[in-house]
């Protein structure tokens, strides 16, 4: 066995296994900030994947994430500060904040309460970029054993919000004191070796969540095997799936 992630802790399990951010999508990003790069926020910034790539191109950075044990990365940027609280929890001051990013986490917020805050604390020049990581779709064998998993189980304990794609840019859309600049779906082809493919799987919340509901201890170390047979040894290739939106506050 390659213990592709299954022996992992939350924080290593995310940092070793999930894909990063496409630069196409940063590309992207860089083309809509404001002219002012003072101060960005990252909402529900787990193990700070989107924060290390912001702190590079702001001059401060507050990474907002309520789990501890996510925030407790090493070797953080010097112009960030790891804040352990909810994104409905914290407050800034009204039209002070540049940009805030919620990356692959709106799902989890309240987001009645939490969009509207964020309008409050941009300035108008200031932008949200909120975006997702879909399921990814994996060819041949694998993508089949794959969507039987999620068929006989997994899809049971995913959380609504995850199974509803587009999701993310359809809250920030619907929210009254934003405006959508952009809403869009990046797709990025990617190869993976088997070892990744266990190691992500092992890292989603509804995989982990069905593994200790089924009885078997042995379940997450199975699913590895059958990837491992699914691949057969070699490269997969498979596609990336972000919903990405942008909006500024009205007025």
């Amino acid at each position: 066995m390659t213990n592709g992630g299954h022996g992992d802790s939350a924080r290593e399990a995310y940092d070793r296994w999930r894909p990063p951010y496409p630069p196409t999508l940063w590309a992207l990003l860089d083309d809509q900030w404001g002219p002012s790069r003072e101060l960005a926020i990252d909402l529900g910034a787990g193990t700070g994947a989107a924060t290390r790539v912001l702190a590079r191109r702001f001059d401060r950075v507050l990474a907002v994430e309520p789990d501890v044990a996510l925030l407790d990365w090493p070797d953080p940027p010097d112009n960030v500060e790891r804040l352990p609280l909810r994104a409905g929890d914290v407050g800034f001051a009204d039209h002070t904040v540049d940009a805030v990013t919620i990356a692959s986490a709106l799902h989890w917020m309240d987001v009645d309460h939490v969009l509207p805050d964020v309008a409050r604390w941009l300035r108008p020049t200031g932008l949200l970029a909120a975006w997702r990581l879909e399921m990814p779709a994996f060819d041949g064998p694998l993508g089949a054993l794959v969507d039987d998993e999620l068929a006989m189980g997994w899809d049971q304990l995913r959380h609504p919000r995850l199974r509803a794609h587009g999701w993310t840019s359809r809250a920030v859309q619907a929210c009254p004191v934003l405006r959508t600049e952009l809403a869009t779906e990046l797709v990025e082809r990617v190869a993976f070796e088997p070892e990744e493919v266990v190691g992500f799987l092992c890292s989603v919340s509804f995989v982990q969540a069905y593994a200790a509901r089924s009885g078997d201890p042995d379940y997450l170390a199975r699913l590895e095997a059958r990837v491992l047979e699914a691949a057969g040894g070699l490269t997969v290739t498979g596609s990336l799936r972000f919903d990405l939106v942008v909006a500024r506050p009205l007025g």
